[in-house]
């Protein structure tokens, strides 16, 4: 490679990390989203105030 080997190299090694990360990070953020929504899924009523009026004798 006439003396350039080390930068292709390191280019294609720049690439790869790059690729990885752009198809590692939006399935991580992804699995965090499902678990976020699946918490609060399980939640009884807390974020319905309006339900908690109504029961609430004044």
């Amino acid at each position: 490679m006439d003396g350039h080997g080390s930068y292709v190299w390191f280019s294609y090694a720049v690439t790869l990390l790059v690729l990885c990360v752009a198809v590692v990070a939006p399935l991580r953020r992804q699995r965090g989203l499902k678990r976020q929504i699946a918490s609060l899924a399980r939640r009884p009523n807390a974020r319905r105030p309006s339900a908690r009026r109504q029961s609430d004798p004044e």
